[in-house]
């Protein structure tokens, strides 16, 4: 099932960027897939930081049909509230220091985005921390396209 839009994690953009990477092809088939099926797409004005370092942003594949995301005021609490919770199921103490991954889950969380695609273990495995996961689905690019959105095999 598609979800109802997808925010593209920085990790999601690097994998298609670079040809290098082992799970670019995913990457180039999920945003090829997603373009074709008119699922609205987000750029978080967080990952346009972090790739605005590399490139202009404007030379990104299919930046014309992305929606920039700002990071704002309910945002911040929603991730630090989700900092928080996340650090203590895990018993942990370490830096206080909020992460962009928690600024990402917690904009796709307050503003209701159907999907978070990345490829990023570690955000992954912060999601998996979440139960429940916010109404919101991973898109593990890992996994290719077909298989995420059960595009293989016939139904007859």
């Amino acid at each position: 099932m598609l979800p109802s839009s997808v925010l593209l994690d920085t990790s999601f953009w690097l994998a298609v960027l670079d040809p290098e990477r082992p799970h670019h092809a995913h990457a180039t088939g999920y945003l090829r897939y997603l373009l074709e099926q008119q699922v609205p797409l987000y750029l978080s004005t967080i990952s346009a930081a972090e790739l605005a370092e590399l490139l202009p942003l404007v030379e990104l594949p299919a930046f014309g049909y992305c929606r920039l995301l700002a990071f704002n005021l309910r945002d911040a609490e929603q991730a630090a509230e989700l900092a928080t919770q996340l650090r203590e199921r895990a018993s942990t103490t370490g830096a206080r220091t909020l992460s962009d991954d928690y600024k990402v889950l917690a904009q796709v969380m307050t503003q209701g985005i159907g999907a978070l695609a990345a490829d990023d273990p570690e955000l992954a495995a912060l999601v998996r921390g979440m139960r429940p996961t916010g109404g919101f689905r991973y898109l593990d690019v890992a996994v290719p396209h077909e298989a995420a959105f059960a595009l293989t095999g016939s139904l007859f």
